[in-house]
């Protein structure tokens, strides 16, 4: 388990001192083994101040399971692993604003990644976008989008 927060400002430092704008966040995530599997997990809340002199409200995380497998089939890699995962997501910037321009999201993605050793991943995975106005009742599909993404990530 952890945890993490940030108070301060979010607009420009060029901004005068009376227009600071404030940002509250505070998060809260973590992770748990049980044998190949692994599950993940994050939250947040956020509080922002708004030139109106309003406070935005909105939220967001993330639940992600992962299952490891193939360990050391990779020869030339002796401590290599393949790892499946199914990541879901929501963020709403927003929670009371009627219409936040549809930034309101949900995303679902799979994965697949190849570590050749603990600290370099291959990884390929397929997502699904949906975003909503807070005005409509549910999410609209014909605003969605989908992509494959290809990434590399080491670790020094």
């Amino acid at each position: 388990l952890g945890g993490s927060f940030y108070l301060g400002r979010w607009n420009a430092e060029t901004d005068a001192p009376d227009s600071a704008l404030g940002m509250r966040i505070f998060v809260l995530d973590g992770s748990y083994d049980v044998g190949p599997f692994q599950l993940q997990g994050e939250a947040a809340s956020m509080q922002y101040d708004l030139p109106e002199a309003v406070t935005a409200r909105g939220w967001g995380g993330y639940g992600q399971l992962n299952f490891h497998f193939g360990h050391d089939l990779v020869s030339r890699y002796p401590a290599s692993v393949f790892t499946a995962s199914l990541r879901l997501g929501e963020l709403d910037i927003d929670r009371y604003a009627l219409d936040n321009g549809k930034m309101d999201q949900r995303r679902v993605s799979l994965g697949l990644n190849f570590r050749p050793v603990e600290g370099t991943a291959f990884k390929l995975s397929y997502l699904w976008n949906i975003k909503r106005d807070r005005s409509a009742s549910s999410y609209d599909l014909g605003d969605a989008f989908s992509q494959f993404r290809l990434s590399v990530a080491t670790y020094f």
